[in-house]
């Protein structure tokens, strides 16, 4: 392969690096995944993140899970979420209230059904808007049975329905966006690429395939040289 080549397959695999690496992440919802939680009475934070969100002014899920394997820690009545007058252990997380004061609430928590119905963050004017990534909520569980238990978000949103409401401002509209939901369980966490090692691996394999790609192209392209063909002679005859 000639130098033109090399640099033109070098050009073209920074080109894909680049956006492979620069390329902005779905927007999407997701709840934290808990492993070896293998004692009666041990307490797990379980958080809802926000990846890759272009804007949002506010949030509202409806979650469930079950009771048999969990329920929200109660009594913290200083920072926990008062509802019918008792204190949950639940805590906005500062996505949106380190830019301005929300609105934290929940219609209902109901630890028996394992369920909460309308979890709300949310600003009072439409000023502005969070945007990226962040921790919305963190809800803080006791483990009353061994075992397995998903963490889903079961709606609210007219728009998609069975996803939570994401509202972004200016204008005032839903945001489409993926939903990964949580697990908590007693076994250990499975022998997996972590989401950073599986992008690496990603990159990696996609750019030693266009590297293939582009040199059988090249060579494809590449002129054939001229078939080489014998010499004729033609015998001398002697003069009479």
């Amino acid at each position: 392969m000639n130098k033109k080549a090399l640099f033109l397959i070098a050009v073209v695999i920074i080109a894909i690096l680049g956006y492979l690496l620069l390329r902005p992440a779905a927007p999407t919802i997701v709840i934290d995944h808990v492993y070896d939680v293998t004692e009666v009475g041990q307490t797990v934070n379980v958080t809802i993140r926000a990846i890759g969100l272009p804007s949002c002014s506010a949030w509202v899920f409806n979650l469930v899970w079950d009771p048999y394997i969990l329920q929200i820690t109660t009594g913290d009545n200083q920072s926990g979420l008062r509802r019918g007058g008792i204190y949950y252990n639940i805590y906005e997380g500062p996505y949106l209230e380190s830019i301005r004061p929300t609105i934290f609430l929940a219609n209902n928590i109901d630890n028996g059904a394992g369920k909460i119905d309308h979890l709300v963050s949310g600003y009072q004017t439409t000023d502005g808007s969070a945007s990226g990534d962040g921790a919305l909520v963190t809800i803080n569980f006791t483990v009353v049975h061994v075992g397995t238990t998903t963490i889903e978000i079961t709606g609210t949103s007219p728009g998609f329905p069975g996803k939570g409401l994401i509202q972004s401002s200016n204008p005032l509209e839903e945001v489409p966006h993926d939903e990964i939901y949580g697990l908590v369980t007693e076994n250990a966490p499975p022998p997996i690429w972590s989401g950073l090692e599986f992008q690496i691996e990603t990159v990696v394999i996609e750019v030693a395939i266009l590297a293939v790609v582009s040199y059988v192209v090249i060579r494809m392209r590449r002129p054939k040289p001229p078939l080489k063909t014998e010499e004729i002679t033609e015998t001398s005859v002697p003069e009479e």
